[in-house]
C-alpha cells in the first residue's frame, strides 16, 4: 500500500477502513478560532486557505444517529456546550465527535491518538476524549511550549499548545525517550595538583526521561521546512510524537521506505509540489495528479498511519449537491404533472366535453344525482372504505401487540410474507369459499350444529358490504404489518420495552401505551392508501359488492361500458364524485384522530397495569394465520373440485377439466400480463434508481422528499385511468399498448420506489466515494460497487412491482371495454 494524501473530507475515508488497522493517529483539526487562514503569496502553499467558523451546515447529518444511539450521554453533554458557549462549538464538537469515533474504530489495541488544539475548546474535547476512549485511557495532557513575538500587554503572553494523548486500552505500545543533560551536567571542572582546571566529559547515561512539556521551536519565516501553510507544524513535533508511539523500524533508510504505510488528509486542493515526494495525491473524482512531499522526515520512521491536515466537508461536494437536487427537484415536478393533469382533464371534461348541448351544467349535474342509487353508491363507498381501513388497523395493532418483543414477531412477518403475494380478486374469491353459506366455515358449523344458517351480513353482495369490508380488512392487515416493520428500529423498541418493564407494565401494554403512538405518525400515509384503495375498489366490489346499488368505482365502470351517451357522459361525473368519496374518507379519519387522541392521551397517563383484554391477544396470530392459508386452501380444493356438496368437508372427486378448458385462455392471458410486466418493471426500476440517486446525491437524504412520487396512490386509480385516456384522446395518440404500459407504470413505479428507497437510504455512502476518489465514474460506481451491494433490494422491489401490475385492472377495462366511449368522444 503506497503512502497517500487524501484531498477531502476524511469522515467518508474513515468509514471505508478496516477496524483496528492503524497504529498511530495524530490529528491537526481546526481549533474553532473563528478566523479565516491564508497562505501567504509567494510562498509553496500559496492559494491554500479554509475558514476555522462553524455551522451545522458543516455536520453531516447522515451520520448522527449512530452518535445518538452509541453516546447519548455525550449528546446530551455537547447540546448543554450550546447554553454555556455557542451554536458554533455545538456544532464544531459535534463535528469532531463524529470523527473521532471512527479514529477509534480503526485503532489498533495497542495503538495511540495524539489530539492537537489550543485552549479555545480543549476542556470540550476533552470530555469528548474522555467518553469515547475511556478517562482511564487518558494518558497525558501535552504542552507545546514555543516562542514567537506577541504584542498583548493585558494577559499573560499565550505560548503554548495543547495534545491530548490517549490509547485505545491499557495495552498500548510507547516507547521512552529521553532529553540530554544540560552542558553543566555532562561538562564538569576538575582540579590537578591544585593548580590547573580541566573540563572533563563525563558519561552519565541517556538522559532525563522526557516530560510532559515539549520546548520546541516554532517554524519562523525564513526556516527551510516552512512552506507557508498557515497551520504548519514543525517536523521536530512530529518526530517525537511518531518516535514515542510507533514501533521501531530497522536502520536502514531504504528498508525504513519501503516499510512505512501512511494516509494523509487534507482540505486542501493546492499542495505545495516538489521533487521526489512520497506521497500520491487523490481528488475527489479525479485519479493520480501529482506526487508531493509534505513531510520527507515521516518516511523513514515506519510502521505507522498518520492522519494529518485540516479537516473540513469538501465545497465541491455541496455545489454537485445543489446541481442534483435541482434535477430532483425538476424530476418530481415531470412525475406530478401526469396524475394532475388526468384529474384536471376528467374535471373539465365534466363541464365541457361530456354535457349535452341542449342542457346546462346545472341541469346535467342535478339528473346525474339524482339517478338512482348515485347517492347510495357514494355513502357506501365511503362507508365500506372507512370501515375496512380501520378494521385492517385494529386487527394489525393487535396482532402487533401480542408478538412484538417475542420471537414470533419474525416468525410471523416471514409467515404472512406470502399473502401480500395474494390478489385482491383471488383472496375474496377465497373470502367467500371459506365464510359464505356453504363455505368451509359453513360446512364445519353444519355438522356439528345441523341448520345453521349463516348470518345475512356474512353473505356476498349483502346491501351494507360488510361481507366486502371483511374481505378487505383481512387482505390488507399483513401490509400494515410492514408498514409497522418498516419504521421501526429494533434499538428504540428495545428500549421502550425495558423501560415499560422498569415501570411494571407488561410487555403487550407497552407496546400498546408507547410503541403504538410513536409509530403511528410515521404509518399514517401509508394507512391513507389503504383508505384511498379501500374507498375506490373495483375488482372486490365485482365479486363480494352490493350490486343495487353497486359502489362508485363499480358504477362507473358498467357506465363505460354503456352504450347509451345519456350514460356515458355520467363516467366523468362518478369520477368527480368517487374523488369527493376519498376526501370526504381522509377528512373523517383525520377528525376521528383529533377525537380519538385525547382518550389516548388518558389512556397512556392513567397508570393502570392490569392485563385486561391483552389476556386473549397471544391467541390472534395463530388464529389469523390459520385463516390466511385456509383461504389459499380453500382456493386450491375449489379449482380442482369436480363434485363437492354440502355439507361434506371435502370434495368427493376431483378433476382437471375445468383448468384444461381454460388453458388456451389462461396461457395467453398469463403471456399479456407477464409481457405487460416486464415493459413496466423494467421502466420503473431504472426510474427508482435514477431518483434514489438524485435524492442521495443532492444531500437530502429524507423521504420525504420522495412523496411526491406517491400521489398516484392516494388518488382513485380510476380517475387518474379515465383522465389520462381522455386526455390520450383529445392530443390524438392512437396505441393504446404504449399507453397500456405507461398508465401501469405509474402505479408499478411508486410501489417499487417504497420498498427500495428504504435500504437505498440505509447503504453507507462511503463505498461511492472511495470508488469515486480512486477515479470511477457515476456509471462505473453505480454498477460495480452500488448496485451489487443493492441486488437483493432491487429484486424484492421488482418482484413487488410485477405484483402489483397483475393487480391493476382499470386500465385494460378502460380500454378494452370503453371502446363506446371512444366513438362518442371522437363524434363529439
Amino acid at each position: 500500500m503506497r503512502n497517500t494524501l487524501y484531498t477531502n473530507d476524511n469522515l467518508f475515508i474513515l468509514h471505508g477502513l478496516n477496524s483496528e488497522l492503524v497504529d498511530l493517529i495524530y490529528l491537526d483539526p481546526p481549533f474553532n478560532s473563528k478566523r479565516t487562514y491564508s497562505a501567504p503569496i509567494g510562498s509553496k502553499a500559496a492559494g491554500s486557505s479554509f475558514k476555522d467558523m462553524w455551522t451545522w451546515q458543516d455536520v453531516n447529518e447522515a451520520y448522527l444517529d449512530k452518535l445518538v444511539e452509541r453516546h447519548p450521554y455525550l449528546v446530551r453533554f455537547i447540546q448543554s456546550v450550546q447554553g454555556v458557549h455557542s451554536k458554533a462549538m455545538m456544532a464544531y464538537l459535534t463535528y469532531m465527535t463524529q470523527r473521532i469515533i471512527e479514529m477509534h474504530r480503526i485503532l489498533k489495541n495497542s495503538g495511540s491518538l495524539y489530539l492537537h488544539c489550543d485552549p479555545t475548546a480543549s476542556h470540550y474535547l476533552k470530555v469528548v476524549l474522555d467518553e469515547i476512549f475511556g478517562k482511564s485511557n487518558f494518558r497525558n495532557e501535552v504542552i507545546w511550549h514555543y516562542k514567537r513575538w506577541t504584542n498583548n500587554a493585558r494577559d499573560f503572553s499565550r505560548m503554548h499548545d495543547i495534545i491530548l494523548r490517549y490509547s485505545k486500552s491499557k495495552d498500548y505500545y510507547y516507547n521512552q525517550l529521553y532529553k540530554p543533560y544540560s552542558q553543566k551536567t555532562v561538562h564538569r571542572r576538575v582540579s590537578v595538583d591544585g593548580k590547573t582546571n580541566l573540563d572533563e566529559t563525563r558519561d552519565i547515561g541517556r538522559g532525563t526521561a522526557m516530560d510532559d512539556v515539549w520546548d520546541i521551536p516554532y517554524i519562523h519565516s525564513q526556516s527551510k521546512e516552512r512552506t507557508g501553510y498557515p497551520t504548519q507544524k514543525p517536523l521536530a513535533l512530529m518526530e517525537r510524537i511518531i518516535k514515542a508511539s510507533s514501533k521501531p523500524g530497522t536502520d536502514t533508510a531504504s528498508a525504513c521506505n519501503a516499510e512505512m504505510r501512511m494516509i494523509d488528509f487534507e482540505i486542501d486542493h493546492i499542495i505545495p509540489k516538489s521533487k521526489g515526494g512520497g506521497y500520491d495525491v487523490r481528488e475527489k473524482g479525479s485519479k493520480n495528479i501529482g506526487m508531493t512531499n509534505v513531510m520527507r522526515t515521516e518516511e523513514k520512521l515506519p510502521g505507522i498511519f498518520t492522519f494529518l491536515g485540516d479537516f473540513h466537508p469538501d465545497l465541491h461536494v455541496q455545489r454537485t449537491a445543489k446541481i442534483n437536487r435541482g434535477l430532483l427537484y425538476a424530476f418530481t415536478a415531470l412525475w406530478t404533472l401526469a396524475p394532475l393533469a388526468a384529474v384536471t382533464t376528467a374535471f373539465i371534461s365534466v363541464f365541457v366535453i361530456c354535457l349535452q348541448p341542449c342542457k346546462g351544467a346545472t341541469e346535467t349535474l342535478h339528473d346525474f344525482l339524482m339517478y338512482p342509487g348515485v347517492m347510495r353508491s357514494f355513502l357506501l363507498s365511503v362507508f365500506t372504505g372507512l370501515l375496512s381501513c380501520f378494521t385492517a388497523y385494529i386487527l394489525a395493532c393487535a396482532l402487533y401487540i401480542a408478538v412484538r418483543g417475542t420471537r414470533g414477531y419474525s416468525y410471523l412477518r416471514g409467515t404472512l410474507m406470502p399473502v401480500l403475494a395474494f390478489p385482491h380478486a383471488a383472496f375474496a374469491f377465497g373470502t367467500a369459499f371459506l365464510l359464505a353459506q356453504g363455505g368451509w366455515i359453513s360446512r364445519i358449523v353444519e355438522m356439528i350444529s345441523p341448520g345453521f344458517l349463516m348470518p345475512e351480513y356474512l353473505q356476498p353482495y349483502d346491501n351494507r358490504g360488510i361481507f366486502m369490508t371483511i374481505s378487505l380488512a383481512l387482505r390488507e392487515v399483513p401490509f400494515i404489518l410492514f408498514l409497522f416493520a418498516g419504521s421501526e428500529t429494533d434499538k428504540t423498541v428495545e428500549r421502550f420495552l425495558q423501560t415499560g418493564a422498569a415501570l411494571g407494565y407488561s410487555r403487550p401494554q407497552t407496546v400498546f401505551k408507547a410503541v403504538l403512538p410513536a409509530l403511528y405518525p410515521k404509518i399514517r400515509f401509508g394507512l391513507m392508501i389503504v383508505l384511498c384503495y379501500s374507498v375506490s375498489v373495483a375488482d372486490v366490489a365485482v365479486i363480494l359488492g352490493p350490486s343495487a346499488p353497486p359502489t362508485l368505482s363499480l358504477m362507473l365502470l358498467n357506465f363505460y361500458k354503456e352504450t347509451d351517451p345519456h350514460l356515458i357522459q355520467y363516467v366523468y361525473l362518478t369520477g368527480a364524485l368517487l374523488l369527493v368519496a376519498v376526501c370526504s374518507a381522509f377528512i373523517i379519519w383525520r377528525i376521528g384522530e383529533i377525537l380519538v387522541s385525547p382518550v389516548m392521551r388518558s389512556v397512556q397517563l392513567s397508570g393502570n397495569r392490569s392485563p385486561g383484554i391483552f389476556r386473549i391477544f397471544p391467541v390472534l396470530p395463530p388464529l389469523y394465520i390459520l385463516l390466511m392459508y385456509a383461504i389459499a386452501l380453500v382456493m386450491l380444493l375449489w379449482a380442482f373440485a369436480f363434485r363437492w356438496r354440502f355439507p361434506d368437508m371435502l370434495p368427493s372427486d376431483y378433476t382437471l377439466d375445468t383448468l384444461m378448458s381454460a388453458s388456451s385462455d389462461i396461457i395467453r392471458l398469463m403471456k399479456n400480463s407477464t409481457e405487460t410486466a416486464l415493459y413496466s418493471v423494467t421502466i420503473s426500476a431504472v426510474l427508482t434508481v435514477l431518483v434514489t440517486e438524485s435524492l442521495i446525491a443532492s444531500g437530502v437524504n429524507s423521504k420525504k422528499h420522495l412523496v411526491p412520487f406517491y400521489q398516484t396512490l392516494i388518488l382513485p386509480e380510476i380517475l387518474i385511468i379515465s383522465g389520462l385516456y381522455l386526455l390520450s384522446v383529445l392530443i390524438g395518440w392512437d396505441m393504446s399498448y404504449g399507453l397500456t404500459v405507461f398508465f401501469h407504470t405509474l402505479f408499478v413505479f411508486p410501489y417499487m420506489l417504497m420498498s427500495f428507497s428504504g435500504n437505498r437510504l440505509k447503504l453507507n455512502e462511503r463505498y461511492a466515494l472511495l470508488g469515486r476518489l480512486f477515479g470511477h465514474g457515476f456509471f462505473s460506481v453505480l454498477f460495480r460497487i452500488k448496485l451489487p451491494l443493492l441486488i437483493k433490494p432491487l429484486l424484492y422491489a421488482c418482484a413487488v412491482g410485477f405484483f402489483c401490475q397483475c393487480q391493476l385492472v382499470y386500465p385494460d377495462n378502460i380500454f378494452y371495454a370503453g371502446d363506446d366511449m371512444l366513438r362518442l368522444l371522437r363524434k363529439r
